[in-house]
């Protein structure tokens, strides 16, 4: 570099690629024309004339079997799923909403816990009420999900057990007066449960999301938003309902709260 001195071009840098070679009627590439190392994918207009004969007949035939037992199974979920978050309470949906209100209005924290889709879920719910539910506030959630520290996470399940993932980040956190969220398609995740009972016998606000039988975490949480079946499939798709419509709230409801 710098020397001045012109290197030659390595061969296939910058020099056109070669033609496409002979294509057959039926989409195949003619014999006798073998595709060169170098040689780029035809472009779409080529890939579309080949055909997949087997391919094609495989999935024919897959449909053909399927479709019907497909169709009627996503039917009658589709209908059922929509009755049950249609059946979700709003008058319990209205009450954490104002709770998650007084903590962001009084600079609390906002912790949730979960396991499996449940841990998406919290981490969903933290996302929303970081982002859009504090978007253009004055005041904003100080909102952390207690499962987005994997090394944390994971050294307290090796080191000490997975019961006390949940609870042994509290203790570095929480406060009198924070606000605990945990979801919980049974209600009987042991970590979850551990987590509710430190943060009640130390002044924490819990508010646990169940399914329809709520197991012992219904009880245990002060307050609760429960999902009408035990059904984990609708459980989780309600719990994210639930994550979704209290977000939006805050980003939709209150026109009046922007840029206090």
């Amino acid at each position: 570099m710098g020397s001045g001195v012109a290197r030659p071009r390595r061969k296939g840098i910058d020099s056109p690629l070669p033609p496409l070679p002979a294509v057959s009627p039926d989409g195949a590439v003619a014999i006798g024309h073998p595709i060169p190392a170098n040689y780029a994918l035809p472009d779409g207009s080529v890939r579309d004339r080949v055909r997949r004969s087997v391919m094609d007949r495989q999935l024919a035939a897959i449909k053909e079997t399927l479709n019907g037992s497909a169709v009627s199974f996503a039917a009658a979920y589709l209908r059922r799923s929509a009755a049950i978050l249609q059946a979700i309470d709003a008058d319990e949906l209205a009450e954490v909403i104002a709770l998650l209100e007084a903590a962001r209005a009084g600079r609390r924290q906002v912790f949730i816990c979960g396991n499996g889709g449940s841990a998406a879920t919290a981490s969903h719910f933290a996302a929303g009420l970081g982002k859009e539910g504090s978007a253009e506030r004055t005041d904003r959630f100080r909102a952390l999900a207690l499962t987005d520290n994997i090394a944390w996470l994971t050294s307290l399940a090796n080191d000490t057990d997975y019961t006390r993932v949940f609870v042994e980040q509290l203790k570095n956190h929480a406060e009198p007066d924070d606000v605990l969220v945990a979801f919980s398609g049974s209600g009987n995740s042991h970590n979850v449960l551990r987590a509710v009972e430190w943060a009640n016998a130390r002044g924490l606000v819990t508010i646990g999301i169940t399914g329809q039988s709520g197991g012992e975490l219904g009880t245990l949480a002060r307050y609760r938003i429960s999902v009408g079946t035990d059904h984990m499939g609708h459980i989780e798709e309600g719990h994210f309902l639930v994550q979704h419509l209290i977000t939006y709230y805050f980003m939709e409801a209150r026109p009046d709260a922007a840029g206090r």
